[in-house]
């Protein structure tokens, strides 16, 4: 049986911000608002694959009221390297090659993957009471407003990683007026 999923418009570009940035990749932003396309995960992978990039980007915010995996085993089989970006309020059970969590709140239960995207004015997290967690690279990111970042909370960043080794500022949001429905990504 067909799995399908409610997206917004797939798009290629360059990945911004995290430990992947600058990377060209195809961006897949799952949905529950009936007002996206409807595509079955044959149909995502086979659109990911056309784009011609190496990576599959996957936003999931509202995981796990959608069930990721099956799109993840099409991607997989259309020789995608696949990440999901989520806010860690449930944990993926399921292997993929990279797991981004930018929590919301500051009890996310995703405490494992691949990098950690802190920003503490936005999140009510404060970097430097986490605890439990595994991610090897560890980032807060400034807040930007129309692709700037706020002086204030960049140099807030900078402040916090003075006094925190393994953590490093991200890029923040730089996407251009013109591009497109996904932040986070400058698209081509």
């Amino acid at each position: 049986m067909a799995s399908y999923y409610l997206v917004e418009p797939i798009s290629a570009g360059v990945q911004s911000e995290g430990a992947l940035a600058f990377l060209t990749m195809t961006f897949v932003k799952v949905s529950r608002a009936r007002t996206h396309i409807c595509m079955s995960a044959e149909e995502i992978a086979q659109e990911c694959a056309k784009l011609q990039n190496e990576w599959s980007w996957l936003y999931a915010f509202n995981y796990p009221a959608t069930d990721l995996s099956p799109l993840v085993v099409r991607l997989k089989e259309a020789n995608q390297s696949v990440a999901i970006r989520t806010d860690g309020s449930c944990v993926i059970p399921f292997p993929i090659d990279w797991l981004s969590v930018k929590p919301a709140n500051p009890d996310f239960a995703q405490r494992t993957g691949n990098e950690l995207i802190i920003q503490p004015e936005q999140s009510r997290i404060r970097p430097g009471t986490l605890k439990d967690l595994n991610f090897p690279y560890k980032f807060v990111q400034p807040l930007a407003h129309e692709g700037v970042d706020d002086p204030i909370s960049r140099s807030t960043c900078f402040e916090f990683i003075i006094g925190h080794p393994g953590w490093r500022v991200s890029n923040s949001h730089f996407v251009p007026k013109t591009s497109g429905p996904i932040g986070g990504s400058i698209h081509l």
